[in-house]
């Protein structure tokens, strides 16, 4: 009787296997137990390599999550010795491939921690295709790993392959000789999959160089002595310079005839030509305009004081006022200088900050400041030799000591 009972734990233990699917860091954490009268023992892998999320071992057919950073992993508990086992991988890891090493056998009489899981990065290869080489020199760079084209070469593969999930940037490292070549779809992350996209055209061509003006008064774009006219209008025009510049020469756009009143300004202007035309050259034209004044004091009811700025504006001030603010504004980007013109009698008015260059806000500082216009009073003296003591006073109390044979003011 307990001879067929013992038979038949196996099948049994095999119907009703028990899988863990929360880790257990060793394969001593399960104390091993007397199921039916004969001893179990637990099924555990070591893992390395593992990075990514998604791994799943089939264990005897039951699915067993793996979780990333894994490096111990306990597969099962209460298997009984004789019984085979079997694991697989049933799902890999993204952006890795798993392997099982020792994946089936026998349980012994002790608990089994021989099976090997070990993961790795995939990688793909990064490539694509070449026009118009005609000569030898190009050299494609993946940041330091890189490939010389040959001359006629329409395809290129780079050496080192890319894992799956990480960032690829295709440049170009050593342009050939008399040809200037650019690389089209080359940034990405890599797919599971080989990357064969990237297009690199060359040519000998020189490239064409504009851009956008926006808010144009009617204005000429220049790069040098090559100019194109931008007829006045609201929003955004393109321009294009009639001449094309060569690959690798440098270009500077300016901007001529701004009418009075009007500023613009230049932003991507400059530098060395790529080996694709330019056409982010960006030129905004403003007709803001910005007032000029500041802050005012020393003037009394009756005071005429009148200020005048360069652009023609002559502003009488209020002198009852404790700020002032000149007539006429000046436009974005032009320069203000004021002075006084009509002084107010009796008094005299100086401005702090009375000029500015390049305006694009309020003028609020430029402070006028008055105060009584002040004399001397003085005349000569005769007779009095070499004698001292002498004191002059005025007003009852400004005294001034003369000195001998001194002509004095006081």
């Amino acid at each position: 009787m307990l001879s067929t009972r013992l038979s038949r734990v196996p099948s049994i233990v095999s119907g009703l296997l028990l899988l863990l699917v929360a880790g257990c860091t060793s394969s001593d954490s399960i104390t091993p137990y007397v199921l039916q009268g004969r001893q179990s023992y637990t099924l555990s892998a070591s893992v390395s390599g593992l990075s990514g999320s998604g791994l799943v071992l089939s264990v005897d057919g039951a699915n067993v999550e793996v979780p990333p950073g894994t490096t111990v992993q306990q597969l099962t508990v209460a298997l009984p010795a004789g019984l085979q086992y079997s694991v697989l991988v049933a799902s890999q890891p993204t952006g890795e491939t798993c392997s099982v090493a020792g994946g089936e056998g026998t349980i012994g009489s002790a608990n089994v921690a021989n099976v090997v899981v070990t993961c790795a990065q995939t990688a793909y290869a990064l490539g694509g295709t070449v026009s118009g080489l005609s000569v030898s020199g190009l050299v494609l760079a993946n940041g330091t790993d890189m490939v010389a084209v040959p001359a006629g070469g329409t395809t290129f593969t780079l050496p080192a392959e890319v894992a799956v999930g990480s960032s690829y940037d295709v440049t170009v490292k050593a342009q050939p000789a008399g040809l200037a070549c650019a690389v089209s779809a080359g940034l990405g992350t890599m797919p599971a999959s080989s990357v064969t996209s990237v297009r690199v055209s060359c040519t000998d061509q020189p490239f064409t160089l504009g851009g956008t003006v926006t808010n144009s008064p009617g204005i000429t774009v220049a790069n040098g002595s090559d100019t194109v006219s931008v007829p006045s209008g609201s929003g955004s025009s393109s321009f294009t310079l009639p001449q094309a510049v060569a690959f690798g020469s440098s270009y500077d756009v300016t901007v001529q005839n701004v009418p009075a009143g009007r500023a613009c300004t230049v932003t991507n202007g400059s530098g060395l030509m790529g080996a694709s035309n330019v056409t982010n050259v960006a030129i905004t034209c403003s007709t803001d305009t910005y007032s000029v004044g500041g802050s005012l004091s020393g003037l009394s009811a009756g005071d005429t004081l009148v200020i005048a700025n360069s652009n023609g504006d002559h502003t009488t001030i209020d002198p009852t006022q404790s700020t002032y603010t000149m007539n006429e504004p000046v436009a974005y980007g032009a320069s203000y200088a004021l002075t006084v013109l009509t002084q107010p009698t009796g008094k005299t008015c100086v401005i702090a900050n009375a000029s500015g260059t390049n305006v694009t806000a309020n003028v609020t500082n430029a402070n006028l400041s008055c105060a009584a216009t002040l004399y001397t009073i003085g005349g000569t003296i005769t007779g009095l030799n070499a004698a001292t003591g002498l004191v002059l006073q005025n007003n009852g109390g400004d005294n001034t000591a003369i000195s001998a044979r001194t002509v004095s003011r006081c």
